[in-house]
């Protein structure tokens, strides 16, 4: 995920441990928000799907309605 962003860090050591991760957590969300705020919802999950990376939209009341899955009565 975060090649995809531009941000090669992962070959840094403080990925190394989990410790490293959470001392960095706020850089990183920073660079992967800035890459994700540029795009739209269908460009991002597209990109993130492409590269295999974990990715969901988050939903709003009209998104919820127009998803084929609502529509089949499932909520």
């Amino acid at each position: 995920m975060l090649r995809l962003v531009g941000r090669p860090e992962p070959t840094s050591p403080w990925f190394a441990t989990g410790s490293g991760w959470a001392a960095y957590a706020d850089k990183l969300d920073l660079a992967v928000g800035a890459w994700v705020g540029a795009r739209d919802r269908d460009a991002v999950v597209a990109a993130f799907e492409q590269a295999q990376a974990a990715v969901a939209p988050i939903y709003d009341v009209r998104d919820i309605l127009a998803d084929p899955q609502s529509a089949d009565g499932a909520i």
